[in-house]
């Protein structure tokens, strides 16, 4: 009978045991499914090229010149499975890698050498930080196991396996949850040497300790934690001389340091070398450069956001608001639970393994001066789950009156801490726990907490989805948005993307259109003035993108205006002046250089005007022919506004220069005369591709010398928007088509879009000059002009008038040289 009973609670424990490791396994499936799921929702943050490029050049060259301020281990972990793509190429021969610019390498690594394996190369450099992250969530289970007992093993796991914030940052190949990892496991191995001395488990930790300080410089911590736990645990013990203690802590530690140098060596390829800066020769030198080149970065102190406030370097609330709004609720209960309970029975001396680690990072973030993410005291939370693991019912069924109640407000917890993960799927990144929901988290926290550059995918099915085609965008990252088919029109914003000088944002009086603002922009953290999108601040957004880019619609407060500016800023020109003299906000805008060019807009609505620099004034040649008896409307200390010329005096002009001889021929080497057999003329306009019609020109010069100017003015009509920005040729030649002077450019740009910037039907005259060759010989030269593409410095073909013209050229008039 009792053999029949004890064979009965055998199988019972067997099952327990069983249905215990099931769980255990699901939740740890659980964990790597919600990272997996949703990473397919998000574009590459802002860190993470930079650090899978850095880690795949080490791995394919060996070279160690691109300093990120981290060590090396989870750049080469990341960058790993990217050697599964053989046709990746390394940008040895870019600038970027002799200055080694790691900004601009891992640009042109990610985005410009290997653009068709751009999304491939972030998941691949993804995956291995998600397997990192499982095996964390392992170690949690295990060392809370063997405090707890596998029910508060369970407890422990299910907190990190449902934190958002493990999530989040899991399925980033970035350095937070490398760091989390190393200085658990280094912590985790050293409790086990301790608990079970030998020189087997003194290895391991050792080893574990090194690790860690290949992912985070802050694991440089461990040393005194432990330092601090050995002469705690001396102190507890009191069973020898002080001295003698104080003597085997110090031996302890120094053989941790010694197998910790030799783990760092091994991870940098057992390199010697100086240390830059230093004029010491180290083993594993890089590492050391690395570090000094953190310490110099610490120096200087960053701008930061908190509830409202922008402030440079740290602010001791920063950390207790981000842990406390963005910890679950059921976390911070469970966690508040766990320390009433362990002071209430003693046990936090015997707690200082996970305790410690907590008090100590914690205090690290606080006191320093990077308050830009809630990743910096991501390493305290699984410590925190062990520390929770205690509430448990196996571990409390002696120790509360009512183990039934605290079973079941475990349960309700667990339940709510599961809802409350799931409800935020796939925007991990944005979690808010309540306290401050994710719609409001842009108002508390900002930068890695919440906006880190992750949404343009769902920026851009968004947009599909509303039928929206363009957006205004300011963009807090730095992949390309349109790898992610998102059409935008840049704003001031971090990095700056924009052309300050083709700036199309007014920050009081918006052109009219859809705006996508990432929330760290919006709150003008980095920006140069805080307050750029202060506008948006007061207003409610239509839509938010994953919680970090906030939509919002501009309406047109009135018909729309022309308004083309030369040498000046939108945001330059006042509020009240736009009211009083556009009287709108829909302004359709061009702009151009005019020292050099002007264009003529065909007003086909709404008023016309021109804002020019008074530091900058139009060429002579061009303002007696357009502007000369114009008379500003207003203006403001640097600019003046002026209306357009009349069309009437524009078109009497443009008639006259349409009589300017054009030819077309196919020489290179010119014959004398007129050649009537290879020089036909042509009939303007003549149009490039139909994109641009060619209206005439005036020669300026008529009778160069060597050594001196030449000037002339061409006329262009455009017909279509080209796709890419079009430059013009002007080339003097002599009859064997040798080049004695030339001029490149085209000083009105494609900016902005459709009805911006290149507006079909404006004319554009462009003031060409350039100096004759000193030793240009006297007698005939031709000037000839065309159109080119200057990304790939394709001329334009031509179609004349009347029909097809052969050839991508233009000849104009002779002139001699005196």
């Amino acid at each position: 009978m009792m053999a029949s009973i004890r064979d009965s609670q055998s199988g019972i424990r067997t099952l327990r045991r069983a249905i215990y490791l099931l769980v255990a396994v699901l939740l740890l499936l659980a964990l790597y499914a919600q990272m997996m799921g949703s990473v397919r929702y998000k574009s590459a943050t802002y860190d993470e090229q930079t650090y899978f490029a850095r880690g795949y050049a080490v791995l394919r060259t060996g070279d160690m010149r691109l300093r990120l301020r981290h060590p090396l281990l989870t750049n080469l972990i990341s960058a790993a499975p990217l050697l599964l793509l053989p046709d990746l190429s390394v940008p040895t021969d870019h600038g970027s890698w002799t200055s080694a610019e790691f900004h601009e390498f891992s640009a042109q690594f990610l985005w410009d050498y290997n653009r068709e394996w751009a999304d491939q190369i972030i998941y691949l450099a993804r995956w291995p930080m998600m397997l990192l992250t499982v095996v964390l969530a392992a170690f949690v289970y295990r060392w809370a196991r063997a405090l707890y007992g596998t029910e508060g093993a369970l407890l422990a796991l299910g907190l990190i396996a449902f934190d958002p914030n493990f999530i989040a940052h899991g399925r980033l190949a970035n350095t937070d949850i490398g760091a989390t990892a190393g200085i658990f496991i280094a912590a985790y191995a050293f409790w086990a040497y301790q608990r079970r001395p030998g020189r087997f488990r003194l290895l391991l930790a050792g080893i574990a300790c090194g690790l860690a300080q290949t992912t985070r410089f802050t694991a440089l911590l461990l040393f005194p934690i432990f330092g601090l736990e050995m002469l705690v645990a001396e102190w507890v013990r009191g069973d020898g001389s002080r001295w003698h203690g104080l003597a085997r802590v110090a031996m302890i530690l120094l053989a941790l340091a010694g197998i910790s140098l030799v783990t760092i060596w091994a991870i940098c390829g057992f390199a010697w070398g100086p240390v830059d800066g230093t004029g010491l020769s180290l083993p594993a030198p890089d590492h050391w450069g690395e570090f000094l080149s953190l310490v110099h970065r610490l120096a200087r102190a960053d701008r930061a956001f908190l509830m409202g406030r922008i402030y440079e370097g740290g602010w001791w609330p920063y950390f207790f608001v981000a842990f406390a709004v963005k910890t679950p609720l059921p976390t911070l209960v469970l966690i508040v639970w766990a320390t009433v309970r362990g002071v209430r029975h003693r046990c936090l001396l015997r707690d200082l393994p996970f305790v410690l680690p907590v008090a100590a990072y914690f205090a690290f973030a606080v006191a320093g001066n990077l308050n830009t993410g809630y990743r910096f005291i991501l390493p305290v939370l699984p410590f925190l789950a062990v520390h929770a693991a205690r509430l448990a019912p196996s571990a409390t069924r002696f120790l509360v009156p009512a183990p039934r109640i605290s079973r079941y407000l475990l349960g309700v917890l667990a339940v709510v801490l599961v809802f409350s993960t799931l409800s935020v799927y796939p925007h991990y990144l944005a979690f808010f726990n309540g306290l401050v929901s994710p719609r409001n988290g842009y108002k508390v926290l900002v930068d890695s907490n919440l906006d880190w550059g992750q949404d343009l995918p769902g920026l851009q099915g968004w947009m599909e989805a509303q039928g929206v085609e363009q957006v205004y965008l300011s963009w807090f990252g730095i992949a390309p948005p349109e790898h992610y088919g998102v059409r935008r029109q840049y704003l001031p914003g971090w990095p700056p993307f924009e052309n300050p000088s083709l700036r199309v944002y007014h920050p009081e009086r918006p052109l009219p259109g859809m705006y996508a603002i990432s929330a760290t922009n919006l709150q003008g953290v980095l920006l140069e003035d805080p307050d750029t999108f202060a506008f948006f601040r007061a207003l409610q957004p239509m839509a938010q993108i994953g919680y970090s880019i906030l939509v919002y619609e501009v309406p047109a407060s009135a018909p729309p205006a022309n308004l083309a500016l030369g040498g000046v800023r939108l945001d330059q020109i006042s509020a009240p002046l736009l009211d009083n003299h556009l009287v709108t906000n829909d302004l359709r805008l061009r702009w151009f250089d005019p020292a050099t060019s002007l264009v003529l807009m065909s007003r086909r609505t709404g008023g016309c005007y021109y804002a020019i620099a008074t530091d900058r004034p139009p060429a002579e040649s061009l303002a007696a022919r357009f502007l000369s008896d114009l008379q500003p409307v207003a203006g403001e200390p640097g600019f003046r506004i002026y209306p357009c010329p009349d069309n009437a005096r524009i078109n009497v002009h443009l008639d006259m220069v349409a009589a300017s001889p054009v030819f077309q021929s196919p020489e290179v080497e010119f014959a004398p005369d007129d050649a009537p057999d290879v020089r036909a003329p042509v009939s303007l306009p003549a149009s490039f591709d139909g994109q641009v019609g060619f209206l005439g020109y005036e020669l300026l010069t008529q009778s160069p010398a060597p050594g001196k100017e030449m000037a002339l003015l061409t006329y262009w009509r455009i017909l279509e928007r080209p796709e890419h920005p079009l430059k013009i040729f002007v080339h003097m030649l002599d009859d064997h088509s040798r080049i004695w002077g030339q001029h490149d450019g085209l000083d009105v740009p494609l900016a902005g879009w459709v009805p911006a910037g290149w507006v079909p039907g404006d004319v554009i005259v462009q003031l060409h000059t350039f100096s004759v060759a000193a030793d240009a010989p006297p007698g005939r030269y031709w000037i000839e002009a065309g159109l080119y593409d200057p990304q790939t410095s394709e001329r334009l073909p031509i179609t004349g008038g009347d029909g097809p013209v052969s050839g991508n050229r233009l000849l104009l008039s002779e002139v001699f040289v005196q």
